[in-house]
């Protein structure tokens, strides 16, 4: 891989993405689970069949094609559960759910399902 000049900045950043943001969000992941219950051992060792599926169809579907959840069908009522179960925690979980569903708007955009007016409306419903 090679890096324009003046652009290494922006690579590092992706780099950080790809790895320390992860495992913010894995992090992220076990308190929520923590918060519904499941202690802390449990909950990052039921991650690891999801992380390992989830990046085992990004190798083999591309990172579009291996979108999953709320978003990749079109289910605005579980993205309405999701925000009001996180407001009920307080903090800023909507604020980085709300962030990801963006990206997550994106990459289905980009994948051209659902379609752009279903995107739209769950787009609409994101504080």
């Amino acid at each position: 891989m090679k890096v324009r000049p003046g652009q290494r900045a922006l690579y590092h950043a992706g780099a950080n993405y790809a790895a320390s943001f992860l495992l913010c969000a894995l992090h992220e992941a076990a308190t929520l689970w923590q918060a519904a219950g499941i202690g802390r051992e449990e909950a990052v060792a039921a991650m690891w069949p999801l992380v390992d599926g989830t990046l085992a169809a990004a190798r083999s579907k591309g990172l579009a094609g291996a979108l999953a959840g709320p978003v990749s069908r079109g289910d605005g009522g579980v993205i309405d559960r999701h925000l009001r179960a996180l407001d009920a925690l307080g903090a800023d979980h909507v604020a980085l759910y709300a962030a990801l569903t963006r990206r997550a708007l994106a990459l289905a955009a980009e994948r051209g399902h659902p379609p752009a007016d279903i995107l739209a409306t769950l787009a609409a419903r994101l504080p």
